[in-house]
């Protein structure tokens, strides 16, 4: 009974064989998934984001997306934390339909984090970067999402003078930056090399050069003409300058008095705080008081300079003006002789 029961067991066997092998092989996007789960509960975040990683790099799958973003949240990430988890939640894939309500904490926690920035400028196509990041081009089709706190913003474009100026971001709130680029300046273009001068052959000698004296002219300059009216000209030039400086001064007054007015506007470690227009502000009252000495100093010097030419610039007697003082009775007494 026994040895007629082999050859059936045998055969049973040989029929069993094909189906083993025929068992699907596992998933490795499940497996990574599962022990990026089992890393999470034992505390190994780092760990665990690594095998989310590696599962949505390899079937860009949402639940795995989620994994990462959760990993992320709970790792401090809040900038890849909120970009992962919105896209998730606005995939219709059937796990993140089962488990909506938690991603949906996960991101209001994550939102706690963020704040959004607008920026906005000239030109259009110049590059936006954050924090060393490439976010985009002029005009940005919308806010920027980035960790609250304070970023640095920089345009740049060809052509133009890059501009980079830091921004405070509090969390959950619209901040907007404008920022126009001003044009390089121009390179001057080099300058033009003279001719040689023409070769003489030493066997023909070069004739001599005549010098003819030109006729005497009764409409000459008279002495000192150019002196004065370079000394007139810069007198008028210094007069504008200090004027313009005057301007300017008052234009740094009114930024001061701005900023001052505005209770938000402080300047903490310095730094500016506050809303945007308090940097904007703080910027102008710099530029006008930069404007203002440069005004009154080259103001000054070229009207000093004029003066000088003017009284020092010879008569049509051939003389140069000359001041003389002496003291009197009522103190010293100056006068002039041009």
């Amino acid at each position: 009974m026994v040895a007629r029961s082999r050859p059936a067991l045998a055969l049973s066997l040989a029929l069993l064989a094909p189906l083993a092998r025929a068992q699907p092989a596992p998933d490795p996007v499940e497996q990574w998934i599962r022990h990026g789960a089992e890393l999470r509960r034992a505390g190994q975040d780092d760990e665990a984001l690594v095998e989310f990683r590696r599962a949505w790099e390899a079937g860009h799958g949402a639940r795995a997306l989620a994994q990462m973003a959760m990993a992320e949240q709970a790792l401090g990430r809040w900038a890849d934390a909120d970009a992962h988890v919105r896209e998730a939640l606005a995939s219709n894939d059937p796990w993140i339909a089962r488990n909506r309500a938690q991603l949906q904490a996960a991101a209001a926690v994550v939102d706690q984090h963020i704040g959004r920035l607008e920026v906005r400028g000239t030109p259009a196509g110049a590059t936006v970067t954050v924090d060393g990041r490439v976010v985009g081009a002029l005009p940005l089709p919308e806010a920027l999402r980035v960790i609250a706190g304070t970023v640095t913003v920089a345009v740049r474009a060809d052509g133009y003078v890059e501009s980079s100026r830091s921004v405070a971001v509090p969390a959950r709130t619209v901040v907007r930056e404008t920022i126009e680029l001003s044009p390089a300046p121009v390179a001057a273009p080099p300058p033009v090399a003279a001719p040689a001068p023409a070769r003489v052959s030493a066997e023909a000698p070069a004739p001599a050069a005549s010098t003819v004296a030109p006729p005497p002219t009764s409409d000459a300059p008279a002495p000192g003409g150019t002196q004065r009216v370079l000394g007139w000209t810069a007198v008028g030039l210094g007069g504008a300058s200090l004027v313009g400086g005057l301007v300017a001064q008052l234009v740094y007054a009114s930024h001061i008095s701005n900023f001052n007015a505005d209770p938000t506007c402080r300047i903490y470690e310095g730094m500016v705080t506050g809303n945007a227009g308090c940097a904007a502000e703080y910027d102008s009252a710099g530029t006008a008081q930069t404007l203002a000495w440069a005004g009154f100093a080259v103001g000054g010097a070229l009207a000093l300079t004029g003066v000088v030419l003017v009284l020092t610039a010879p008569s049509s007697s051939g003389r140069r003006a000359a001041w003389t003082c002496a003291p009197t009775l009522g103190g010293i007494g100056c006068a002039g002789r041009f």
